[in-house]
């Protein structure tokens, strides 16, 4: 496997470090720097860029920058193997790092890190070692990773709101099964829960610890299963409590399919005239599955004209 760094991100984590060892009093990074750069500011405008990106490459190994991504692949040798480039570019901000493979072909990724990461070594082997088995996970066949522009099925508007519940879903499995093996990582289990309970708020508590324990003690899952807890969470993730299914902000309307933040829900919210005129268009729905406030607007008015 081929490792590239993007020359912005070498600088950066480069000064990064020099500045924060001469807030300690220590200038050897920096005295060993310039006597490397000095004469790079001798040549002309080309020969010197490339002469600082050499410069920059040497160091960044010298002072075992690397050295966290080269070991945190040894724990992945599925990806060193498959992986023929990997990327390693700097981050816009914090919510920007992680690891993607390249498609079509899956043969290369991109590593994207923020150039202060790189000082922490623990903290970056942490990351490394979540993101890599993001990559572990969509090259294992069972996976059953599918690569596509949009979520099938859902909304351009509410696109956001499933990509975060998936995505958040996918994290919790991933620290969880580290952590069972015995692995750090970026979270443990209470910051996770945290996080969970903050998607899914004004669920009931009881119902909220159920669904974050199972999706928590969760074997490897598939793509197909994160895709539908995050789009179909009243179904697929809240499934059981009290013998309902509960509409949950952002579900999708059983009836009209688009994603609502305001249900009506059993026979105490929806009257039995509606319940009778909605199972005439949809005869296996049930009160208990409920139905968005538009439609059963909908259906109000149309029992009001019939």
């Amino acid at each position: 496997m081929r490792v590239q760094f993007e020359p912005v991100l070498l600088d950066a984590a480069l000064s990064a470090l020099m500045q924060e060892r001469e807030a300690t009093g220590d200038l050897h990074f920096t005295h060993e720097y310039h006597a490397l750069t000095d004469a790079a500011y001798r040549l002309d405008l080309a020969a010197r860029e490339e002469a600082f990106q050499q410069i920059h490459r040497r160091l960044f190994r010298r002072w075992n920058l690397a050295a966290p991504i080269e070991a945190a692949f040894t724990e992945f040798p599925e990806l060193r193997e498959h992986i023929q480039t990997l990327w390693v570019v700097r981050a816009p901000g914090a919510r920007d790092e992680g690891a993607d493979l390249q498609f079509p072909g899956r043969t290369a990724a991109i590593l994207r890190l923020l150039p202060r990461r790189f000082l922490d070594p623990l903290s970056l082997t942490r990351l490394l070692r979540h993101e890599l088995t993001h990559l572990s996970d969509v090259l294992d066949p069972t996976f059953a990773y599918e690569h596509t522009e949009g979520i099938p099925g859902i909304h351009l508007a509410e696109e956001p709101l499933v990509r975060d519940r998936y995505r958040l879903l996918w994290d919790i499995t991933i620290d969880s099964r580290l952590i069972r093996a015995g692995r750090e990582t970026v979270a443990a289990e209470a910051q996770r829960r945290a996080e969970f309970e903050a998607q899914y708020r004004g669920v009931p508590a009881p119902l909220l610890e159920k669904a974050f324990r199972r999706t928590w003690d969760m074997p490897r899952p598939s793509h197909p299963q994160l895709l539908e807890m995050a789009t179909e969470p009243g179904r697929a993730l809240f499934e059981a409590w009290e013998g309902t299914i509960r509409s949950l902000p952002g579900s999708r309307c059983p009836l009209c399919r688009f994603p609502s933040r305001s249900f009506r829900q059993g026979s105490g919210e929806i009257p039995l005239p509606l319940v009778e005129l909605i199972q005439r268009d949809f005869p296996e729905w049930q009160p208990k599955l409920g139905a968005c406030e538009r439609c059963v607007e909908g259906y109000a008015v149309c029992q009001g004209t019939r």
